[in-house]
């Protein structure tokens, strides 16, 4: 558990209204990851917090914005900015509550689909995972949308500037779901660790508007050579580490432009992972009908050998200690070491959970290894 403040700020849809400024509460829970997953967030106040009993109008969107001062720290600052899409009313004891539920603004990616045909233009991909991602948004949910009753742009959410960052992703995202397709697209940068892109929307300001932005790397900075979780320096408890192998892809077809037999082909292994065991080979099929440079098929066959990694988490509850503390040493998509039953390794800062209650908060991290096979 760790010492700190929260004042929770609910407005209107568009918002502009304040309906209720909250510095205490039941029970608060909220989750953030870096991969764009719309986290989540509960709220539990009593009812009479809010004047207004317009339960389904509350559900449908109003913005709730949670502010967090760490212990010790003079600012505050926004650790989740959302959309309430749930509103559940009931009775314990005399009294009357409210549990309000919802999820961060990547949520907004979620609601709409990429409106264009197969290997059209705007669908078929052919550019910088940074810039990519940022022109679906744009020409789905932005400032570029043909719909103009799409564009989220005069409601506060806007779409940084390229940056031109990531490696060359080459995909159709046709009729895809926004967020699926942004999420294929950052996954299909991470060939490596340096090149790999991580994408969300940022609140700005009050926490009503927001921008959607990108980083390269890591969505955070790199304090592993300061920040070390461990059970034995007594910052963190309940670790588990995890390998998960089910998903591996170590082996890799590829086809080209052409048809039937004559179309190009390739293939590409990880010698190394098949090296683990004879019974370690899993295929799949990297399909790009419009391609004609062979060099182009290799490097998406490679980047699919690459998100076919087995993936390594560490997980833990947090223990507050002055070196090592949530907002002010570290935070969501920070680069951090960790140590535990033999492991010692960097992880990236994947997902956290902050469950709240007045005055004090418990902190669960999700590490996700860096993986430079």
């Amino acid at each position: 558990m760790s010492a700190a403040d929260y004042a929770i700020r609910l407005y209107s849809p568009d918002g502009g209204a304040e309906v209720a400024n909250l510095t205490r509460f039941v029970r608060l829970a909220y989750a953030n990851r870096v991969d764009g997953d719309p986290g989540r967030i509960e709220l539990e106040i009593p009812a009479d917090y809010i004047t207004s009993t317009n339960y389904d109008y509350l559900a449908c969107s109003h913005r709730v914005v949670v502010w967090r001062r760490a212990q010790d720290a003079s600012k505050w600052g926004i650790d989740f900015a959302g959309l309430i899409r749930g509103v559940e009313v009931y009775q314990r004891g005399q009294r009357t509550y409210l549990s309000l539920s919802g999820f961060n603004y990547n949520y907004l990616l979620s609601n709409a689909i990429v409106e264009a045909a197969k290997e059209s233009t705007d669908a078929a991909i052919d550019d910088y995972a940074d810039d990519a991602i940022k022109g679906i948004v744009r020409k789905q949910l932005g400032a570029l949308a043909t719909d103009t009753d799409r564009d989220l742009t005069s409601l506060g959410f806007t779409v940084e500037a390229d940056l031109s960052l990531g490696t060359n992703v080459k995909l159709d995202v046709a009729r895809r779901n926004v967020l699926d397709a942004c999420q294929d697209i950052a996954e299909a940068s991470k060939a490596t660790p340096a090149t790999a892109v991580y994408f969300g929307y940022r609140a700005t300001g009050n926490g009503t508007t927001a921008e959607l932005r990108t980083r390269v790397g890591s969505w955070g900075g790199d304090v592993s050579d300061r920040v070390t979780f461990s059970v034995e320096l007594g910052n963190a408890k309940n670790a588990r580490y995890t390998v998960d192998r089910s998903d591996e892809i170590t082996s890799v077809y590829g086809a080209g432009a052409g048809v039937a037999a004559y179309r190009i082909e390739a293939t590409g292994v990880e010698d190394a992972r098949l090296a683990d065991s004879v019974l370690n080979r899993r295929e799949s099929f990297y399909d790009v009908r419009s391609e004609t440079d062979t060099n182009k098929i290799t490097a998406g066959m490679n980047a699919l050998l690459k998100e076919g990694r087995p993936v390594r988490t560490l997980t833990f509850d947090t223990l507050d200690t002055a070196a090592c503390r949530y907002w002010v040493h570290y935070g969501l998509g920070y680069v951090v070491r960790g140590e535990f039953a033999g492991i010692i390794r960097k992880f990236h800062v994947a997902g956290v959970l902050v469950t709240g209650q007045e005055g004090q908060d418990a902190i669960s991290l999700s590490l996700e290894e860096i993986n430079d096979d």
